[in-house]
């Protein structure tokens, strides 16, 4: 996982809500359209359940049975939907809104340098909603430094998401035995 001090060297100025418009409903505005799919992707996977992204796809693209669809392709197709149409993604930035408001109101005046050390401090327990929270408030911001933000916590997503699937049912900690510089392996 990324060091603290190395994200904070990297990222400088700032990402906060006060630069977004008001709520995501600025006509003819992708509010997404600055952060990748894969951050998208994890937003709208942490915080909508399979039944409701469905349900948004269904009503966005007129599918019929959006749950017949496997859950990478409805979270994928909605993913891309609201990265490249504008209604689509003023709808889903609404509902998101509506469903991380809670948690994203202690980031609307918060620089970027306070959210890496949020995320950098609290990533191993945070709940999935704040951490969409975090990702929401750096998908909506053009500044290159929320880019490179964007990208750790997804990356430390991914990462944390593996590991918790890896660890053993038992709380133990295994102990791996690594060879010091100069032994052999054999």
């Amino acid at each position: 996982m990324t060091n603290p001090q190395n994200i904070e060297r990297k990222i400088q100025g700032t990402c906060s809500l006060n630069e977004l418009p008001d709520k995501g409903e600025t006509l003819n505005k992708n509010l997404a359209r600055f952060a990748s799919k894969e951050c998208i992707d994890l937003i709208l996977k942490l915080s909508f359940n399979r039944e409701e992204a469905g349900q948004l796809l269904k009503y966005l693209k007129g599918l019929e049975n959006p749950d017949s669809l496997q859950v990478s392709v409805i979270y994928g197709s909605l993913a891309e939907l609201v990265r490249k149409d504008a209604k689509a993604a003023q709808f889903v930035g609404r509902k998101l809104n509506t469903r991380l408001e809670t948690k994203n109101r202690h980031l609307q005046s918060t620089a970027i340098f306070e959210i890496a050390s949020i995320w950098a401090k609290e990533k191993e327990s945070m709940d999935g909603l704040s951490a969409a929270a975090l990702l929401w408030t750096l998908a909506r911001s053009s500044a290159p430094s929320c880019r490179v933000l964007e990208s750790v916590i997804v990356e430390d997503l991914n990462y944390l998401a593996a590991r918790a699937l890896s660890r053993p049912k038992s709380s133990a900690p295994i102990s791996l035995e690594i060879p010091s510089a100069g032994v052999s392996r054999a």
